[in-house]
């Protein structure tokens, strides 16, 4: 199996809590969907009116992984109310500030992987990527293509690691955060699947006694999928 990992990062990210309704909250990573939609923008696979990169890209197996702690603000936003009044509403966005993420995604099941490698490469994109909302427009750069390893426990994994399929060793002076984010949806943005998630503030590795699935050791890092 190969594996290619890219760094993406912005002076700003906003992940919507799927589950909220009157605060504009965010998770602390992408999730699944977004990354899938990052890298469907990359390739120019169209999101609207339907989203058909999440049926194209349904079966893509991603990684992320911290490369900086998480640093949270919110900044006030102006919007317009879709009622008749056309009253002005402002809300307080809830903001990841200097985001800077790897990415991993595998060539498994995946017939576009060298058109992906080959654009990420060239820094070329077909449409424009962005960290969550539109307003958040996102660098990136390729880091290379490996060979993957299938890695053995215990081991420090330092991507997002799914807390259903892991035992994790908590240790002391570490800080870790738990969110429940959305794994699947599909084309009319319907929510299919869910997972929930444990990082490291710090965007430390985290140490796992067992794993229920497959680990892969990508050059000296071992990552585990959304």
């Amino acid at each position: 199996m190969k594996i290619l990992a890219f760094r993406v990062w912005g002076p700003y990210a906003h992940f919507r809590r799927v589950y909220t309704t009157t605060s504009a909250s965010t998770y602390s990573f992408p999730p699944r969907t977004a990354i899938v939609g990052l890298i469907g923008a990359i390739l120019g696979i169209p999101s609207k009116p339907r989203a058909f990169h999440l049926r194209e890209l349904k079966d893509l197996r991603v990684a992320v992984a911290l490369e900086k702690s998480v640093d949270k603000t919110r900044i006030p936003v102006n919007l317009v109310s879709i009622k008749d009044d056309r009253r002005r509403i402002q809300i307080p966005l809830e903001v990841i500030k200097d985001p800077v993420y790897k990415v991993y995604v595998s060539d498994e099941n995946f017939e576009k992987f060298e058109m992906l490698e080959k654009l990420l490469k060239h820094r070329e994109t077909m449409y424009t990527p962005y960290l969550g909302i539109s307003e958040f427009i996102a660098s990136f750069e390729y880091l290379g293509t490996y060979q993957a390893n299938v890695a053995s426990t215990p081991t420090n994994v330092v991507s997002v690691v799914r807390t259903s399929l892991a035992e994790i060793v908590f240790e002391k002076g570490c800080l870790y955060l738990t969110e429940r984010a959305t794994r699947e949806m599909d084309e009319n943005r319907k929510y299919i699947s869910y997972e929930t998630y444990i990082l490291s503030a710090e965007a430390k590795p985290i140490k796992l006694k067992n794993a229920e699935v497959e680990l892969f050791k990508v050059g000296d890092e071992v990552i585990m999928w959304l």
